[in-house]
């Protein structure tokens, strides 16, 4: 006699699948988005050249290195780039993989997704999205951070462009590109 065997659709199995659909629709982005033009970044370069203006403590250099750039039209994504591979002029200086690799923050992303996962398992989409929300913007902050971040081991700047701000912290002349970088969820 044969052996018969028969497949049964349960509900929990449709469910199943929605909610791994669910999970592996979801993307975590950080960076610098498309849509954050150079307006905007000169925008923000004009009010902290403002601020500047009116400070006395500002030096002379430093206000012209942000009018210099604030006469260029390169977006904070792009910067960002530059900064993060270098270019024939300035040494590479990665930002967000390694602040997101930083041990401290790698394990509390781990365990926010994985969070997000459970949640979304677990049919409660709203919460997973929300608890995605909050990874993007604990890895917008890390990323942030990571400019001042000793851990970051960059090679100091040249002489030359000390001189020109007038101290030593690569990529916070103006901080248009640091705060330019987000989180979001897609």
């Amino acid at each position: 006699m044969p052996l018969k065997i028969s497949l049964v659709r349960q509900k929990s199995s449709v469910n199943l699948q929605a909610s791994l659909d669910a999970v592996s629709s979801k993307v975590v982005y950080i960076g610098i988005p498309a849509s954050a033009t150079s307006s905007q970044r000169r925008e923000a370069l004009r009010k902290q050249d403002t601020k500047l203006t009116s400070s006395r403590k500002a030096t002379q250099k430093r206000k012209q290195v942000i009018r210099n750039v604030l006469s260029k039209d390169v977006s904070n994504a792009l910067l960002l780039y530059w900064f993060s591979k270098g270019t024939f002029r300035q040494p590479a200086r990665p930002v967000i993989e390694p602040a997101l690799r930083a041990p401290g923050t790698k394990e509390r992303i781990a365990a926010g997704l994985a969070k997000a996962v459970e949640l979304t398992l677990e049919g409660k989409n709203y919460q997973a999205k929300r608890e995605l929300q909050k990874v993007a913007n604990l890895g917008k902050k890390a990323s942030k951070d990571w400019f001042l971040d000793p851990r970051n081991d960059w090679p100091p700047n040249a002489a030359k462009t000390i001189a020109a701000k007038g101290f030593d912290l690569p990529g916070i002349a103006t901080r248009a590109m640091m705060e330019a970088i987000d989180g979001w969820v897609e």
